[in-house]
This record gives structure tokens, sequence and C-alpha cells, in this order.
């Protein structure tokens, strides 16, 4: 039998014999995702994920009593207060170097308002403590702020400016903040 032969129809008793499925079944049962408009730009990006990130942020700080926020969930380990000022703190970084303008954190004399030397500007996470969440609000609104005023002017470093993976990389310490949070939640037996 050759290809450009017609084929028999199977029978109805043999289980193995070819039988194309109806036109309904042959669709792919999950959904595919939307496509990016054709005029996406990198700034809708990082916009995007900026927005999605604050609002984790925001519910990870209120979900959560102010004494966990400096408190690793073992010795030694990052906290949540590292967390939320690390992803702020990244994107500041990024969206200077784009502009070229000075960091907020340090223009704004943050790290003093955090209790720390101008000269370690940049502290790991076993030492920074926050001052309390309206600290790590406002220097993440001051930065989220000015990013969303600037984003649309053009800078010389448009082209690799890290801004994309700096809120890339906000995602990534806001899970880990809420998984953090959850932990905390846990160990005290609360499930809210």
């Amino acid at each position: 039998m050759t290809s450009d032969e017609p084929r028999e129809p199977a029978e109805a008793s043999d289980p193995l014999a070819y039988r194309p499925a109806p036109r309904a079944e042959r669709r792919s049962r999950a959904p595919r995702p939307p496509r990016p408009p054709a005029d996406l730009r990198w700034q809708d990006v990082v916009l995007t994920l900026v927005s999605r990130t604050e609002i984790r942020l925001f519910d990870v700080m209120y979900r959560l009593p102010r004494e966990y926020v400096d408190e690793p969930v073992e010795p030694g380990g990052v906290t949540i207060g590292w967390l939320l000022w690390h992803l702020t703190r990244d994107l500041d970084q990024a969206a200077a170097r784009r502009t070229g303008d000075a960091q907020r954190w340090t223009a704004g004399g943050w790290p003093t308002r955090w209790g720390l030397d101008l000269d370690d500007a940049d502290p790991d996470a076993t030492q920074l403590r926050t001052p309390g969440y309206d600290a790590i609000a406002g220097y993440h609104q001051m930065v989220t702020g000015w990013l969303r005023r600037d984003i649309w002017t053009p800078a010389e470093n448009d082209a690799d400016n890290g801004l994309v993976a700096a809120a890339m990389r906000g995602v990534s310490d806001i899970g880990q903040a809420e998984l953090l949070r959850d932990l905390h939640q846990r160990r005290r037996g609360d499930t809210a």
C-alpha cells in the first residue's frame, strides 16, 4: 500500500487502528499566552515588573509584624528588610547608571537615616537593620517615582542600561521576601 492509495476505514473493533480525533479535540486544550503587542518597549516591561513588585512589597510589609523584618529565619541568613532594601537599591543603581544622575540612596541621605555611614552605602545582609516600614516605603517610593518620571526620557545608555535585569531581580527578591514572611508566620503559628 502506497501513501497515495486511499485508506480503508478502520474497523470499529480494532482499538489500534488510526482514527483522526474530532476537530474540536485536535485543538490544544491549554490556552496560548497572549502575544506581546508589536510596539512593546523595554520601558513597558520595566514599569510592569516594578508595579507588580511594588504591590507585593507593600503586601509583605503590612502582613508581618515589625519585629520580624530584621530577623533572619536562620542565623546568618538574609532578612526581609534586606531583601526589600536590596530590590529598591538595585533599581536605584540601574536608573542612575542610565541617566547619569546621582543614586537616590546616597543623594537623599538614606544611609544616615538608616544609621549607616555614608562610606558603607552598600551593607551586606547581616549588617542592615531597617529603621521601620516608613523608611523602606519612603526609599522605594522615591526610587520608583523617579523611575516612572524619567523612564521615557531618552538617555545615552538606553541600549544596555540594566533596568530590565534590575526589575527582574526585584521580582526574585520579592519572591524570597514572601517566602521568608510565610516561614515567620508559620513559626509563630499565624496563617493570615
